[in-house]
């Protein structure tokens, strides 16, 4: 994996829920010329902007920590879930339900 000269973001959206406080977003940013090497910063907020105080964002295999908003995945992690197909994408917060979403285009 290498990307290219230009960062790009692809954002994950959850379900319409009863409950907006349940709603969700990740944005997971590629830096320019990322690599399998690099770090990913993902921002969790509500559908709003608003930052998710603390969760964990399930995607490409792995569970994401959360925490002010902000975490983070590896490209090697990324690049795995890609090529093991894996098709999970949850956000979990603290004394709720985990809730499904998935990736977006806009």
């Amino acid at each position: 994996m290498v990307c290219p000269d230009k960062e790009f973001r692809v954002s994950f959206r959850s379900i319409a829920m009863d409950d907006p406080a349940q709603q969700w977003e990740v944005h997971l940013t590629f830096p320019a010329q990322a690599t399998e090497a690099s770090v990913l910063p993902l921002f969790a907020s509500d559908w709003d902007g608003v930052p998710i105080v603390k969760g964990a964002f399930e995607c490409m295999g792995g569970r994401w920590p959360i925490v002010g908003g902000h975490g983070e995945m590896t490209g090697a992690a990324f690049m795995k879930g890609i090529r093991d197909k894996e098709k999970a994408i949850w956000f979990m917060r603290p004394g709720q339900e985990p809730v499904p979403g998935g990736l977006t285009f806009g």
